[in-house]
């Protein structure tokens, strides 16, 4: 994935964003914890928007017309969250893909078959 983005202005918006105040734009001044933190930020968004491509792209190939139910990819680390001093990159990618996953499945197991319970029982 290319983004096309010029490293000098994409620089430039992390360490001195400018901010609109009022009816003109200044620009503010970041710490280098700002700055770290909006770089997280975009990189979090970067890998969430990355991961959901590579996982949709990957199902489309799984489904097939003729079979009633579809197949799908997923992941799942069953031993849960790592604690680490620090976490770095990878450690966030798989945390962020078991919060993901954790979730579907909390909404499958306990919402979707709740429901299809109470269509049998009524």
């Amino acid at each position: 994935m290319y983004l096309q983005i010029d490293g000098e202005q994409l620089y430039e918006n992390f360490v001195r964003p400018k901010i609109k105040v009022g009816a003109e734009w200044v620009t503010k001044g970041q710490t280098v914890e700002q700055a770290q933190s909006s770089v997280s930020g975009i990189a979090r968004a970067l890998f969430e928007k990355q991961f959901r491509y590579l996982v949709d792209r990957c199902n489309e190939t799984l489904v097939n017309p003729m079979m009633k139910r579809i197949s799908f990819i997923g992941v799942l680390d069953i031993a849960g969250f790592e604690i680490f001093d620090f976490n770095g990159f990878e450690q966030l990618c798989i945390n962020f893909c078991n919060e993901k996953l954790q979730q579907f499945f909390n909404h499958h197991m306990f919402v979707l078959e709740q429901e299809g319970e109470d269509i049998h029982n009524n």
